[in-house]
């Protein structure tokens, strides 16, 4: 039953990161980045085997976007970056920004820059993980395309959020689906568990210490604290997901967008930036997430571009205004950041 399946996998998640923390949430983010792979290889490895080869997928993928079957197959739209402009180079260009380039700002990716012990170490982590997130996103949207190649794929009825699962059940083994399901389903532990230390973090350390700053120096409180916010946190998710909405992924791309208004510009500029001020950064968050909010709402004609793309500009525009207009208070640990030149 999904409810049974949606409380066993919350829980579950739920329970290692209330009681866990961030260690518990490093050590199955590797576990789950090493079952994605795995899952992704088994899955590949099928579709391809099952459509004849990489030649044979390739023409059949190619040849179902025809709309003459006779055509040459190199004016299929599959081998056009812009679908021969079913999809504009407006929303290509958002989708890199939103997918690609902004995902530098979400805090469940912005926690784990902030605990290595070493540069070394964070400079090996850098490289490790552009080869791994690089492969699972080429590796799961290539095998989305080649499940065009086959002959006999069903997704009627369905939308692109059934891709995967269906070729899953559709052309695996019960072993092979089994262990092979592993990766999306660690996908997405690996990102609930991020934000709900992101989420706890910032109801303690933001909003509990700031009125109580007395607590500071009450370890034991604090972390009573952080785990029952953390529960709280997580049934509450739960709760939404048990009626989940018909499209994930569009649900999925607003919050992504709306975390990379809010946090991007923030996070680069208040660390990279001498003149960013606190009232800069709350300005450009506030003005930010109200323009992305009104135009994922209204929905006026930006051209093609999706709202992340303007939200992210005025983001920018209106941290450095702000910043520039408003007076920097003291703070003596700006000099680890940026340090004065030698014989200043």
């Amino acid at each position: 039953d999904p409810v049974l399946g949606l409380l066993l996998f919350g829980l579950l998640t739920v329970f290692y990161t209330t009681f866990g923390g961030f260690r518990a949430v490093a050590w199955t983010d590797f576990v789950c980045a090493v079952l994605m792979i795995v899952g992704m290889v088994m899955l590949g490895c099928a579709v391809i085997g099952e459509a004849g080869g990489l030649t044979a997928a390739m023409e059949r993928a190619a040849a179902a976007q025809l709309a003459d079957p006779s055509a040459d197959l190199s004016s299929s739209p599959i081998f056009s970056p812009n679908a021969n402009g079913a999809l504009p180079w407006t929303l290509l260009f958002s989708a890199w920004i939103l997918v690609g380039f902004g995902t530098a700002g979400l805090p469940q990716s912005a926690v784990r820059c902030m605990s290595y012990q070493s540069s070394a170490d964070l400079h090996r982590a850098m490289i490790v993980s552009t080869i791994v997130c690089g492969a699972l996103m080429i590796g799961i949207t290539v095998i989305g395309v080649f499940a065009r190649g086959l002959p006999d794929f069903d997704l009627a009825g369905a939308s692109t959020d059934h891709v995967v699962p269906r070729l899953i059940t559709q052309h695996l083994t019960p072993i092979e689906a089994g262990i092979t399901l592993i990766g999306p389903l660690a996908a997405t532990m690996s990102t609930v568990s991020s934000l709900l230390i992101a989420a706890s973090s910032a109801v303690v350390k933001d909003l509990l210490l700031a009125a109580r700053p007395e607590l500071e120096h009450q370890p034991k409180v604090l972390l009573r604290i952080s785990r029952w916010a953390t529960l709280v946190l997580g049934l509450a998710a739960m709760a939404a997901a048990a009626r989940p909405f018909d499209l994930i992924a569009w649900i999925n791309m607003g919050s992504f967008g709306g975390l990379e208004v809010a946090f991007l510009f923030p996070l680069v500029l208040g660390l990279f930036w001498r003149r960013a001020t606190a009232k800069g950064c709350v300005a450009s968050i506030s003005v930010g997430l109200m323009l992305y909010a009104g135009l994922l709402l209204f929905k006026p004609n930006l051209w093609g571009f999706h709202a992340i793309v303007p939200g992210l500009l005025v983001t920018a525009v209106v941290f450095a205004l702000v910043s520039l207009l408003t007076k920097q208070h003291p703070n003596a640990k700006l000099r680890y950041f940026f340090p004065k030149p030698r014989g200043a």
